[in-house]
């Protein structure tokens, strides 16, 4: 039986001599994100904004910006289904943030912890990249900073949230909306709001929360959306962590694609555990929906949204004051935390 202190040696040679990690790596650049855009006319194009007026964008339209998160890039299948579910949706100008350097996407898996803590560092300077970007659309195609839309996912979430602090600091434009999906939790809990995605960051904050492990728990948004308690989800007890992490992604293309079914989701509060939600009355000022349509509910504040367990995962149902909440899974990460197409 080897010692741990052995296998520790081991483990450090391996890492030491990994060549997957190089000096151009995300531990010691954030890299420059490539843009690929798409619309109802285009499939993917490579964005180059030295070349003025050359993108098909029509300032008419809303534009929504993707941002991946860690380990993930601009080409994974979840991507793409949320390009296509937002064009079938309705026309828009789309783009898709790839910043894989960043998120150490091509990074040696030996090195995980350390380039976790490298790409949260990295997305700061990632979201001051997308604001500039923004910046040249509104110069260059007169696009309304009101009309923009950032989706992100994990550390995307958190990128979009800097793109709009930076665009407030430099040029005093607000964003219109930013949706957060299960925002990366690491590294961001109990942070000042100047550190993570916040409210305040566009006019319209919707986040959605599927993993107390990966994801932060905390409310950030206008509206937090607590999927089945917000802590871990049905079907993915026996899977490895990042499913209920991923599950947010999945939740949400589907709000998107099904017209016939909403996410309902009710008023409820998280104080000394949870508490069951409000059961004064249907309201619109109680409850809220996911989606494109969430910002045309006045209502704000954390609400609860209860799903099937398997695809179709909408309900269509606003749920009852008694549901269950699934309990978190507070187990020490393990090897298999990171093997998720959508992480």
């Amino acid at each position: 039986m080897y010692s741990l202190n052995f296998l520790l040696l081991i483990l450090a040679l391996v890492v030491r001599f990994d060549q997957g990690v190089t000096e151009t790596s995300c531990i010691t650049s954030a890299g420059e994100p490539h843009l690929l855009f798409y619309s109802i006319f285009t499939n993917a194009s490579e964005v180059d904004f030295d070349v003025p007026s050359t993108l098909p964008v029509n300032a008419s339209l809303d534009t929504v910006f993707i941002i991946h998160g860690f380990l993930s890039h601009a080409t994974k299948d979840w991507v793409n289904d949320t390009v296509s579910a937002l064009l079938r949706n309705q026309p828009r100008n789309i783009f898709v943030v790839d910043w894989r350097i960043g998120a150490c996407t091509e990074s040696s898996k030996y090195l995980i912890l350390k380039t976790y803590g490298a790409a949260a560092e990295n997305t700061k300077e990632v979201g001051q990249s997308v604001s500039r970007y923004i910046e040249k659309l509104v110069d260059n195609y007169s696009i309304l900073p009101k009309d923009v839309w950032i989706i992100g996912h994990s550390l995307g979430a958190h990128v979009a949230g800097f793109a709009g602090k930076d665009l407030q600091l430099r040029r005093r434009w607000k964003l219109g909306r930013i949706t957060g999906l299960d925002p990366a939790g690491p590294k961001f809990r109990e942070v000042a709001p100047a550190d993570r995605l916040d409210k305040m960051d566009a006019a319209f904050v919707e986040v959605t929360h599927t993993s107390s492990l990966l994801g932060l728990q905390e409310p950030v948004g206008h509206v937090d959306i607590y999927y089945n308690g917000g802590e871990f989800q049905h079907s993915c007890l026996l899977r490895t962590p990042g499913c209920s992490h991923a599950r947010a992604i999945d939740f949400y293309i589907e709000a998107i694609r099904n017209s016939n079914c909403n996410f309902i989701g009710r008023a409820w509060s998280k104080d000394n555990g949870y508490k069951n939600m409000t059961k004064s009355g249907r309201s619109e000022d109680l409850m809220t929906v996911v989606g494109p349509m969430a910002e045309k509910y006045s209502a704000q504040g954390t609400f609860y949204i209860e799903t099937n367990n398997e695809s179709p995962y909408c309900t269509g149902k606003s749920p009852t004051s008694d549901v269950a909440v699934i309990p978190a899974d507070n187990s020490p990460l393990d090897e298999n935390l990171f093997d998720s197409p959508f992480f």
